[in-house]
C-alpha cells in the first residue's frame, strides 16, 4: 500500500519534466517495484529475521536512489529550463552588478533624512571614528573606582615577592 503510494507521488512528480526524463524515472520505478516484489517473494520463502532485514534496507536503499534520480531530473529540467534563456541570465547577472550599489538616503536618530553623498558619508565616518576610537573619555578617578569595585582576587605579599624575585628551574 505504501509502495503505491509512493510510485503515485514518484509519477505525478515526473509528470511536469522532459519525455527522456520521465521515461529515464519510469524505468527505475519499474525497476524498483520489480526488486520489491522480488524481495517480498524471498522473505516468503525464507523466513528469517535476518533476511528480511537485509531485503528492507535493499528496498529502502532503493527507494533513496528513485528519490535521488528524482532530484537529478528536476535539477536537469531546471537546467535545460535555464538554457533556453541564457541572455535572459546574463542580462539579470549583469544588471545585479550595477543597479543599487549606492545608498540613496539615510536616515538618522539626530540629523533627520540624509540625502546628499556626503552628509551620508560625515554620518558614517562619524559614527564608526566613536565605536573604533582607541583614546578613553572617562576621568581617571571614574577609571581607578571602576577597578577597586571589580571582584577580583588580590594579591598576597609573598605571591607579591615571588614575582619580584628570579625564575626558578621548574618555572623555565
Amino acid at each position: 500500500m505504501e509502495w503505491d503510494a509512493f510510485k503515485a507521488t514518484l509519477r505525478g512528480h515526473c509528470m511536469g519534466l522532459s519525455c527522456s526524463i520521465r521515461r529515464q524515472l519510469d524505468q527505475e520505478v519499474s525497476t524498483v517495484e520489480r526488486r520489491l516484489l522480488q524481495h517480498e517473494s524471498e522473505a516468503i520463502q525464507n523466513p528469517g529475521t535476518l533476511f528480511e532485514l537485509q531485503a528492507f534496507r535493499k528496498t529502502h536503499s532503493e527507494l533513496l536512489k528513485c528519490l535521488k534520480c528524482l532530484n537529478y531530473a528536476a535539477q536537469l529540467a531546471n537546467t535545460h529550463a535555464k538554457a533556453n534563456r541564457a541572455g535572459t541570465l546574463l542580462a539579470q547577472l549583469i544588471r545585479q552588478d550595477t543597479l543599487h550599489n549606492t545608498v540613496m538616503s539615510f536616515q538618522t536618530s539626530t540629523d533627520g533624512l540624509l540625502c546628499t553623498q556626503d552628509s551620508i558619508h560625515a554620518a558614517f565616518y562619524a559614527h564608526y571614528e566613536s565605536l573604533y576610537d582607541a583614546v578613553s573619555h572617562l576621568p581617571l578617578n571614574e577609571i581607578n573606582q571602576f577597578l577597586t569595585e571589580l571582584p577580583l582576587p588580590k594579591i598576597t605579599a609573598q605571591q607579591c615577592s615571588e614575582l619580584d624575585g628570579p625564575l626558578l628551574l621548574a618555572e623555565v
